[in-house]
């Protein structure tokens, strides 16, 4: 991964704006073009991202994620930063809104919506992936209603359909936010594993433990999300 100087990030942020930042800095940013710069630090002293770092794996996942037929963003640029340390990727602007935003604008397709993201959960899963970063930010929605990921640096690949039990944790991973799982109370577990299982096609027991999972999730309080 190639390096650049603090001047040439800051030529780079010319006429930029944040569109996400935590108390350790920016984030996301927009910058001219329409392109998209995400920003990752390490955040444990004993990490992986050492080795591999977040920017890599974000181009080797989207790598993968297309080739399994995923929509997902292009990436066109990773680098390294010295101030403030980070790595970082760039990437084609999806056209759209999140899902989030689009379901809390308007109820008329709400339903639609909810059952392609079960779809596209089950699609996941039977290909053998966890999408970890998967919630209802992460998800871009154009006019047409497909559906593009965004921000793919923590996905986990195997060769065979996900387990129950790492299906239940992905179902975690997606309604972490609390704003999400209103916005989930509208279909509901039920109806939600109806359309996903149109593509999962798991048996009814398997289903059932799902469903289990699910309820037990939602009638928990939401866990305050890592910074």
């Amino acid at each position: 991964m190639r390096k650049i100087s603090s001047e040439q990030y800051d030529a780079l942020l010319a006429g930029s704006r944040v569109l996400a930042r935590d108390d350790f800095g920016d984030k996301v940013i927009l910058l001219t073009a329409e392109r998209i710069l995400k920003l990752f630090r390490v955040k444990r002293t004993l990490s992986s991202a050492g080795l591999i770092s977040y920017a890599t794996r974000f181009r080797w996942n989207a790598r993968r994620l297309a080739k399994r037929g995923f929509c997902v963003v292009k990436v066109l640029d990773t680098f390294r930063i010295n101030q403030p340390p980070r790595t970082a990727v760039i990437y084609e602007m999806a056209p759209g809104e999140t899902l989030r935003d689009r379901l809390s604008k308007s109820q008329a397709d709400m339903q639609a919506l909810l059952a392609k993201l079960a779809e596209l959960l089950a699609q996941l899963h039977q290909s053998g992936i966890v999408f970890r970063s998967i919630h209802f930010g992460n998800v871009i929605v154009d006019d047409a209603g497909d559906f593009t990921l965004i921000d793919v640096s923590d996905c986990r690949f195997q060769r065979r359909p996900l387990s129950l039990i790492r299906r239940t944790r992905n179902f975690h991973h997606m309604l972490r936010y609390e704003d999400d799982r209103k916005l989930f109370d509208s279909i509901g577990v039920s109806e939600f594993l109806d359309f996903y299982n149109k593509t999962a096609q798991l048996p009814e027991a398997k289903l059932a433990v799902l469903n289990d999972g699910l309820n037990k999730l939602l009638a928990t309080d939401a866990p305050q999300p890592h910074l």
